[in-house]
Order: C-alpha cells, then structure tokens, then sequence
C-alpha cells in the first residue's frame, strides 16, 4: 500500500512517521509490517495481501499530534490520497459512534450537520476521481 501526503495543497518531501503502524481488519497491529517514507511516498509493507488500515500520529497545528486511523484499505496500483484517508477513517468512527450510542434522535443540527459530512466527502471524492 502506497500513500501520497498533502500539506497546504502540495505533496510533501519530508515526512516523520510518528507512531505509524498498520492493522488488521481485527483492529489489531499486522507483526512484520514495514513502513517507509521516501520520495515523497509512504509506503507501507505487510506479510499478506489482506486489506488493511495505517495508523499514525498526525500533526495538527498549533495543537500537536493526534492518533489517526485510516479504514481498512485494498491493495492497489496507484497511490491512496493519505489526508483523504484520514478524514474518510474520521467519519467512520463518528457514524459508528452515533450508532454504538444511539445518537440518532439528539437534534436535527447533529443530524443534518453528519449528512452534509458525508456528501461533502462523497462530492470530493467524484470529484478528485479517487
């Protein structure tokens, strides 16, 4: 699995792998995984050719690092967005929490506020042609 990473709109050259490792659809670390950023591309090694997800502590400005997860994630020939993955990874667990807790009937706002997410994260995916 390979992922490009964008900062301010350009890829980026240098990037530090902060706590990075990759998990199963299990949620648990793959043993023997090797991950690698070079040429502007992290790349990430595993024993099998099972989906997977890549976790790492992502750098927010003016706060600091933050642990996130991307989903589980097919191999596949050309590069996956990594900051897309992230967010995609991000509304996942907001979905999957508002069901764990039934949050379904707390507001219209909350409600609304999900559903507009998700189409905006769906647009830009068209969008970009991932």
């Amino acid at each position: 699995m390979r992922f490009q990473v964008f900062s301010k709109g350009s890829t980026v050259e240098d990037f530090a792998l902060h706590g990075a490792y990759l998990f199963g659809s299990d949620g648990m670390a793959i043993r023997k995984a090797q991950i690698s950023f070079t040429d502007g591309l992290l790349e990430c090694y595993k024993p099998n050719q099972e989906t997977a997800g890549l976790a790492l502590l992502w750098p927010i400005e003016g706060f600091g690092r933050v642990l996130l997860p991307t989903t589980c994630l097919p191999e596949r020939d050309e590069p996956y967005n990594l900051n897309l993955e992230l967010a995609r990874g991000r509304l996942m667990q907001i979905i999957n929490k508002r069901e764990d807790w039934s949050i379904f009937e707390d507001t219209e706002d909350t409600a609304a506020l999900c559903e507009q997410t998700q189409d905006l994260f769906i647009i830009r995916k068209k969008k970009n042609g991932i």
